[in-house]
C-alpha cells in the first residue's frame, strides 16, 4: 500500500514552494530565500513568508548567489542552495536524498518532470519533491541539471561488501534462467549511464535498494523498463545489486 506522511521539513517546503523566491537589496548583495523562483513576468504572486506586495526575484546581470555552498559557475549560475539544502552541501547526497553530482543532465531534468507531473509517486517523491518543483522555470531546471552534471561524484560505498561479487555478476550477466536482464545494456559496463539513463555507480545502498524495491511494489510504473525488471528480483538479489553499485567508482574504472 502505498503511504505518505507529513513531517516539519516537508511542511516548510510545502509553505515555500507556495510562493516565489523574493529578495531584498542590502549593500548591493541579493539575499535570497531558500527554495524557488517564480519567473517575473507572472503577475499577482505573493510570498507566504513575508506577505503580499513582496517584489518577485529577478536576478539583475551582476546578481550573485551568496547563500550557496558549491562553486558557482558564474554571476549569473543556478541558484544551486535551493538543491543542497536536502541533497547536502557538495550534492553526494543527504539522508533519503540522492546524489546529484555527476548524475546525467538529461535523467535530472525528466525526473524534475516526473514529479512535476506525479508520475514519479514513491512516498518521498511525494513528501518532498512534489511541492519543490511547481514553481522552477524550465529554463533554472536546465540549467541545475546542467551544473550537477559537472559536479565530481563520491561513491557511497555504504553497502554490504559480502554481498559485492555476487551483485557484480548479476549487474554484468543477468540470471537468464530467472528473466533477469544485464543491467549493462542501459546503464552501461561501469554504471555510468548515459542520456537520459542515469548513472548508478556509487549511489548510495539505501536509496538504489528503496528505488528498485518500489518499482517492483507499484510505484513510478512510467520509468519502464525499471517496474517490469524488478519484477524477476529476490530481495537477496536486489540487496546485492545495491551493494555492488553503491562501492563502484565508473571514474576510476575509466582511468
Amino acid at each position: 500500500m502505498k503511504q505518505t506522511g507529513l513531517t516539519v521539513a516537508s511542511l516548510a517546503i510545502s509553505l515555500l514552494a507556495a510562493g516565489p523566491l523574493h529578495a531584498q537589496q542590502a549593500e548591493g548583495n541579493y539575499l535570497a530565500t531558500l527554495f524557488h523562483a517564480t519567473p517575473a513576468s507572472v503577475p499577482d504572486h505573493n510570498c507566504v513568508i513575508c506577505g503580499p506586495a513582496t517584489p518577485l526575484y529577478s536576478p539583475p546581470p551582476d546578481a550573485s548567489y551568496p547563500l550557496a555552498l558549491l562553486p558557482l559557475p558564474g554571476a549569473n549560475g543556478p541558484p544551486v542552495k535551493n538543491c543542497t539544502f536536502c541533497h547536502g552541501v557538495s550534492a553526494q547526497g543527504l539522508a533519503v536524498a540522492p546524489r546529484l553530482a555527476g548524475q546525467r543532465a538529461a535523467y535530472i531534468q525528466k525526473e524534475l518532470g516526473a514529479f512535476r507531473n506525479h508520475s514519479r509517486d514513491n512516498p518521498y517523491s511525494a513528501l518532498y519533491m512534489w511541492n519543490a518543483v511547481p514553481n522552477l522555470h524550465p529554463e533554472t531546471a536546465r540549467a541545475l541539471a546542467d551544473y550537477f552534471s559537472r559536479e565530481a561524484p563520491q561513491a557511497a560505498a555504504d553497502g554490504n561488501r559480502a554481498l559485492v561479487d555476487q551483485g557484480r555478476v548479476l549487474y554484468q550477466q543477468g540470471e537468464p534462467q530467472a528473466n533477469i536482464v544485464t543491467c549493462v545494456v542501459c546503464h552501461g559496463p561501469d554504471a555510468q549511464g548515459v542520456g537520459a539513463i542515469p548513472r548508478l555507480a556509487g549511489l548510495s545502498y539505501s536509496y538504489l535498494k528503496r528505488r528498485l524495491e518500489q518499482w517492483s511494489q507499484g510505484y513510478h510504473q512510467t520509468a519502464k523498463p525499471m517496474p517490469q525488471v524488478t519484477q524477476s528480483l529476490s530481495a537477496e538479489q536486489i540487496d546485492a545489486l545495491a551493494s555492488y553499485l553503491s562501492f563502484l567508482d565508473d571514474r576510476a574504472a575509466s582511468r
